[in-house]
């Protein structure tokens, strides 16, 4: 009975696997040699070596996640300074799952390399760069916690050269010239980390590949694809070296989960070998995968020598979201009124087919995702900056004019963002116009129809505005932001309003002015009293059938302080004008509500009164017909009455030949009262009213 029970424990120990014999080289001091097996033939046969019935000593690998537990030795004699390692498993080539390996020097203490497995029946590949040649080196291949679950059969692999996962085992690519390897050939599975991360990365990396090509051009571009069938790998990152690695050339860093990156570099010597580095993100093991492979012996539109000719778009826009400042980097200049250096511009252009060009860039909504944009316009060699515009807005659309160009000459567009902020880089539209918009003198808005009649509210804006021509006389600053329109007179006189403040416009601190035809003669100008403060300008003696220039601008160009208004215009003068005088004959032994009177924005004509005490310059004027010989007129100030200070006032006849009567102030608000006798009732009389040397702070409502 006892022999028969011990059979039967026998027979279910030996069914149910318990009873193995303990691998050969289970422990390091009976490691198997394997330098038969680097280069030629490379492998072991399928299957050749298991950690079932394996035990644990030594070290477990530093990158395992568990201490392992069953863990089989080889060593071998390094020929070279450089070893690959690979332990495959799964189908006919083993059993093992949960694999992990390391390499060690030859006190098997000190590891050189280390590798585990990324799925159940994942092969492993490990390299390692410093080896002495003639050393003996040791490997040791375990599984996940050691448990006999995992353990298993496996195939080994040893090659005398390090793979892509180091700088000497870059691959070289030069077959990819002009062309993609296939979706998802190349991994940064199982890579570590060597040399240094790219200086754009914004982690150390820790998974990176090498790859090599020698230039066939100056120029390259490098593209890492991935996603769907492209590949796998997330948080990409990419850098380019010269030969030595001495000098990065280009960086490129991630923008999404699975973003393409795009990696463009000028100026290579042809025939020098240049060096890719790929990785992901922290080189964690969660964003390691695959991905393709492009390149090009030209560089794209992140740099001036490749850039985009966009002919095609003249009087024509983009379609939305057609071009990007993603994965952009920084070249040449900024523009000048950029209020940053940028950092990620693309670059077109386009051959002049007139003397002038608007460009526009586009975004937000539909036509892209570029925020806090800048664009610039150069000559052929950007020697010269034409033209040059910032936002205003978050996502701000900019229009950018220029004229005077050579038409048959190639020019330069510039757009970039805030800073090379990777927060705002992204898409926009692009336009562009064989005609430069009102910014210019050249282009300016006719605005007949607007002759006796305003524009719609807030219709225009000095916005995105540069400045041309001379500012105007009146001005207490050179503006820099003014806009041009055009009216062919229709009679001898012109009243023009620049409307702003609530509903009409957003310019503050505005100013106008009025030219003929070539701009020889300013015939009007004007500047704000306030900060929103409407204009109102005048002027007499044009020729009908002449055109006639407006500029509006404001203080300084301030970008501040631009912004939209509105347009009036009317073909008669209004009380600043002899011509437009008010007929007060209403006023006839009464007087006017207070303060509806006022010397703001009054200009001079005509003789000053001869008691003034200065030649004024700030005249208005008013009629009435005598219905006595006698008149008394009275200018009321101060208080609720008015602001006019130091006031002057006279009474003409009724072609100003002959002074009637005349008064000036006595103190700052004094009323003036002038009496007028003798007068041919019937007849029309005129009565200026100004203040003490025209001065803007004496003018006023009386």
């Amino acid at each position: 009975m006892s022999k028969y029970f011990l059979s039967t424990v026998l027979a279910f120990l030996a069914c149910t696997g318990i009873i193995y014999a303990q691998p050969v080289n289970d422990n390091a001091v009976n490691a198997i040699d394997v330098t038969a097996l680097v280069n030629s033939p490379g492998c072991s046969a399928n299957a050749a070596y298991t950690t079932v019935a394996a035990t644990s000593d030594k070290n477990s690998g530093s990158c395992w996640n568990t201490a392992g537990g069953s863990n089989v030795w080889f060593w071998f004699t390094a020929p070279t300074s450089e070893v690959t390692v690979t332990i495959n498993t799964g189908g006919s080539q083993g059993t093992l799952r949960y694999s992990y390996v390391a390499l060690w020097d030859t006190d098997t203490v000190s590891q050189l390399a280390c590798e585990r497995y990324t799925g159940q029946f994942s092969d492993l590949e490990m390299s390692y760069v410093g080896l002495t040649p003639g050393n003996r080196y040791f490997i040791s291949v375990d599984n996940h916690n050691g448990s006999t679950a995992y353990r298993g059969t496996f195939q080994i692999c040893l090659d005398s050269s390090a793979s892509y996962d180091y700088l000497e085992g870059a691959i070289f690519v030069d077959s990819l010239m002009d062309a993609c390897s296939q979706n998802g050939i190349f991994s940064t599975e199982y890579a570590s980390s060597d040399q240094s991360n790219g200086t754009c990365w914004n982690t150390t990396g820790g998974s990176n590949r090498w790859f090599a090509f020698v230039a066939t051009s100056s120029s390259v571009t490098v593209d890492i694809l991935t996603g769907g069938a492209q590949g796998t790998l997330r948080y990409a990152y990419t850098a380019l070296y010269n030969s030595d690695l001495s000098t990065q050339i280009a960086c490129e860093t991630y923008t999404g989960q699975y973003s393409d990156l795009s990696m463009s570099a000028v100026g290579l010597t042809v025939g020098d070998t240049f060096y890719i580095q790929v990785d992901n993100h922290n080189g964690s093991t969660a964003y390691r995968g695959s991905f393709a492979l492009c390149l090009s012996s030209t560089s794209d539109y992140d740099f001036y020598e490749s850039a985009i000719f966009v002919d095609s778009l003249m009087d024509n826009c983009s379609p939305d979201a057609s071009y990007t400042t993603s994965q952009a980097t920084g070249d040449q200049t900024p523009g000048s009124c950029w209020n940053t250096a940028g950092g990620s511009n693309r670059w077109f252009a386009f051959v002049a087919t007139s003397t002038s060009v608007t460009i526009e860039v586009l975004t937000g909504g539909s036509q892209g995702t570029l925020r806090y944009a800048y664009t610039a316009l150069y000559n052929s060699d950007l020697s010269t900056e034409l033209a040059c515009e910032t936002y205003t807005g978050q996502y701000s659309d900019l229009t950018m004019s220029a004229v005077g160009l050579t038409v048959g000459d190639t020019f330069y567009i510039q757009v970039d963002n805030h800073n090379g902020s990777a927060a705002y880089r992204g898409s926009f539209a692009l336009c562009l116009s064989s005609t430069s918009d009102y910014d210019f003198y050249e282009s300016a808005i006719f605005v007949d129809s607007l002759i006796n009649t305003c524009s719609p509210d807030a219709s225009y804006t000095t916005s995105q505005a540069t400045a041309d021509e001379t500012p105007g006389t009146c001005w207490n600053t050179a503006g820099g932001s003014n806009r041009w329109f055009a009216f062919v007179a229709t009679s001898s006189q012109i009243k023009i309003e620049v409307l702003t403040g609530g509903l009409q416009g957003t310019i503050r601190y505005a100013y106008v002015a009025l030219y003929n035809s070539d701009l020889s003669s300013e015939l009007a100008c004007q500047q704000y009293t306030g900060q929103y403060s409407d204009l109102s300008m005048n002027a007499v003696g044009l020729t009908v059938g002449d055109t006639f220039y407006i500029q509006v601008d404001n203080h300084n160009g301030s970008t501040a302080y631009r912004g939209t208004f509105a347009l009036c215009l009317s073909d008669e003068v209004d009380y600043d004008f002899f011509e437009g005088a008010i007929f007060v004959d209403s006023l006839r032994n009464t007087c006017s509500p207070n303060a509806v009177y006022t010397t703001s924005q009054a200009t001079s004509d005509q003789s000053p009164g001869s008691c003034w005490n200065t030649t004024g310059g700030s005249n208005r004027w008013f009629g009435f017909v005598a219905t006595t010989t006698q008149a008394r007129i009275e200018i009321r100030t101060g208080g609720l009455e008015g602001t006019l200070r130091y006031g002057y006032a006279a009474l003409w006849n009724s072609d100003l030949s002959s002074q009637i009567a005349c008064e000036r102030y006595t103190s700052q608000y004094s009323d003036i009262v002038m009496n007028a006798v003798s007068l041919t009732p019937g007849d029309t009389f005129y009565i200026s009213v100004d203040n003490h040397n025209g001065s803007a702070a004496y003018r006023g409502t009386f």
